[in-house]
């Protein structure tokens, strides 16, 4: 008799879920006849002969599958290597006009619906019993990723090809968001191996079922998987936002070449055009990202200089994004100073890369320098140096912006830093700073107390109005007084703009102004160092207006930490008490060893952060902060100007970071091997179980 007969191919094919595919071998077997019908007779093993009887063959199906989730955050869609920082409500709900990968909300309806996200099912680990080749030479095929075989005349490779056809996976998911189950329909297994799936957030059950419709042999296995999406927002103020780390400095040729001549003259004089230049409109520090494509420019100031060393003249040049092409969002992260090297961000960052069973959603709406007042509740101007700052055209409250973007979603951590700008931080620092010589008659601490309290900075002002390149004198501010009421308030908008957010976190402000001191040696006999306040730090922001210049000393600064910080603390730990939210301390001891007068990580011309953060923090005396000639190196400004001085740097943010991860609770991502499922069906086992 012959193998390949009408029979045979007609039972084999019936039970093919795909049954056209069998349509080719199908034809190849009722037409052989003759001398090839007799060769397929000597080739066939005699074993094939009992297999037609329906016999099993040995081994088993072995059905199994891993399960992943597409990141969300840390991507870098427009290829300028900034990471995305989209703030929208298209990304907080990953459509697809965010991103191709994204997906629909259930029932299309985002405003009412829940978002869903991607969920890939791989079925590689399911292994089929060997396929025995008709002949003992013939390799036995795989699927090819197309899901196609090239055409062949020989029918003993198209029988084994046809085996291969015969083998299917098919998958049914069950949920409470399921109503009915959703079962996918069979495919050929290995072409590919991997299915996707859009789900709202929640538990499932995942059935697979393997199987060969040419033996009748088949296995199933469930796995039940959590799909969870954390969900981050960052609010506040420069503390939040990123200030003092910005993604990128781009350098000009004129630096550039300035740097070859490795002189110090030329160096400086190459910085001074930069800061000139920045005055008049350049800027060569990049913030956040939207995610969006634009184009790049070149731009050029219009005189041409002799550098020491270089006989040509140079015309200062860089290369830059179109500014003029910008998105509302992205001239916001200007205005805001935001980076994605601020704690939260690296936190994350950390959460997306830690595992493929989840994906992270985070929202940066902080703002450097807003008030729980005026950017928090209300309108906010943004950064009166920065690029794109409009005072006629206020950035919305961060409370209202977070509402349009978040919508009905569920946020799983709420961080806010705010109440540093309330209590006049900086203004406090100005202060100090101008207390030294003769001025200390001027400005003395119950002066500066009185306006960190109370926000009305009006005597210091009127003391030293000179000095308002640095400090907002004529705001009246919250004050410390005011902390408290104005976090009430924050509650308050939370619940009557119904923004979700069972899990608010405030973070303790960081001290700047003190070290581990190393051990000196003063005739012959070694000095203890230890932790003790910096002898002098912000020296470099108006040396000139007294003999030795102005500086904030150890005694003020033991003074700032004791007067400002403390009741700073103090009042928005309250806070969170008050309104039944968590305070994340131990931030002000961790950092103190690593304050603005510490060692410098690295020369602030070759500032260039990248994600991860270098593993530094176990060196000793590194600083974490940012002096004020750094943070002038770093935005090409001068040090009256730079906006990141004493602010932590990418180390002092991963610092945070690191304390932040030990004090939030996330939601737990379930698998398989901790549940209890459904009974199940006498052909079906869980994941980990042998096959039968």
């Amino acid at each position: 008799m012959n193998f390949l007969s009408f029979d045979l191919m007609n039972k084999a094919c019936r039970q093919a879920i795909l049954s056209p595919l069998c349509f080719p071998v199908f034809l190849t077997a009722v037409t052989i006849s003759g001398a090839l019908g007799q060769q397929l007779e000597r080739v066939i093993p005699r074993e094939h002969a009992q297999e037609r009887g329906q016999r099993a063959p040995a081994g088993q199906i072995d059905a199994a599958f891993t399960w992943r989730r597409p990141a969300r955050y840390g991507l870098d869609l427009n290829n300028n290597g900034i990471i995305d920082l989209p703030n929208s409500f298209e990304y907080t709900h990953n459509l697809p006009s965010w991103n191709p990968q994204g997906c629909s909300c259930v029932a299309d309806d985002c405003e009412n619906g829940a978002p869903q996200f991607r969920v890939i099912l791989d079925t590689s680990a399911t292994s089929y019993p060997p396929i025995v080749p008709l002949r003992p030479e013939q390799p036995a095929p795989a699927m090819p990723a197309s899901g196609a075989f090239e055409p062949v005349t020989d029918p003993a490779i198209e029988y084994a090809r046809m085996r291969v056809r015969m083998r299917q996976t098919s998958w049914k998911i069950e949920g409470a968001a399921l109503v009915p189950p959703l079962e996918l329909p069979p495919t050929l297994h290995g072409a590919p191996y991997t299915t996707d799936v859009c789900l709202p957030e929640g538990d499932y059950s995942i059935t697979l079922t393997a199987v060969d419709n040419y033996t009748g042999q088949s296995d199933v296995v469930r796995r039940v998987i959590s799909v969870e999406d954390l969900f981050i927002v960052q609010l506040g103020d420069s503390y939040g936002s990123g200030e003092g780390t910005p993604e990128r400095r781009i350098v000009s040729n004129l630096e550039l070449v300035a740097g070859r001549q490795n002189t110090h003259a030329n160096r400086e004089w190459a910085r001074t055009q930069l800061r000139d230049e920045h005055r008049r409109g350049f800027s060569f520090t990049l913030w956040a990202d939207d995610g969006r494509h634009y184009p790049e420019v070149v731009v050029e100031n219009n005189t041409a200089v002799v550098l020491a060393g270089v006989g040509t003249p140079v015309k200062m040049t860089a290369r830059l994004p179109d500014f003029s092409q910008f998105s509302s969002t992205h001239k916001q992260h200007y205005r805001s100073h935001r980076s994605s090297f601020t704690a939260s961000s690296q936190l994350a960052l950390e959460l997306e890369q830690s595992s493929d069973k989840s994906s992270v959603t985070y929202v940066n709406l902080a703002m450097s320098g807003a008030r729980l007042s005026s950017g928090l509740l209300g309108p906010y101007g943004g950064v009166k140096t920065a690029r794109f700052h409009d005072a006629a055209d206020p950035l919305p409250g961060q409370l209202k912006q977070l509402k349009d973007i978040a919508g009905k979603r569920r946020i799983d951590a709420l961080i806010i830093t705010a109440g540093g700008n309330d209590a006049g931080f900086a203004n406090a620092a100005a202060g100090l700073v101008m207390r030294d010589g003769f001025y200390r008659y001027i400005v003395n601490f119950e002066k500066i107390e009185h306006g960190v309290k109370t926000g009305d900075w009006a005597e210091v002002e009127n003391s030293i109005s000179f000095f308002s390149w640095i400090a907002d004198w004529s705001d009246l501010l919250g004050g410390l007084n005011g902390i408290g009421n104005s976090y009430a308030l924050v509650k308050a908008d939370l619940v009557a703009r119904q923004i979700q957010a069972p899990n608010v976190y405030l973070v303790e402000y960081p001290n700047f102004g003190m070290m581990d001191h190393p051990p000196r040696t003063l005739l012959g006999m070694t000095l203890g160092g230890g932790l003790a306040e910096c002898e002098q730090i912000l020296n470099s922001i108006a040396p000139n207006l007294a003999p030795g210049g102005l500086e904030a000393n150890a005694e003020e600064l033991r003074w700032a930490a004791r007067n400002v910080l403390t009741p700073l603390n103090n009042a928005v730990q309250q806070a969170a008490a008050a309104n039944g939210w968590a305070y994340i301390g131990g931030i002000r001891d961790a950092m103190e060893p690593h304050g603005a007068c510490a060692w410098e990580p690295y020369d602030a011309d070759d500032f260039a952060p990248g994600h991860p953060v270098a593993e530094r923090l176990h060196e000793p005396r590194m600083r974490w902060f940012r002096r004020e000639r750094e943070a002038a190196t770093i935005e090409n400004t001068g040090p009256d100007k730079a906006t990141g001085t004493i602010h932590p740097n990418e180390f002092g943010h991963k610092a945070v970071k690191n304390i932040m991860a030990m004090n939030i609770a996330w939601p737990v991502v379930k698998d398989h091997a901790s549940l209890v499922v459904p009974p199940r069906r006498a052909d079906e086992r869980m994941e980990g179980q042998r096959p039968r």
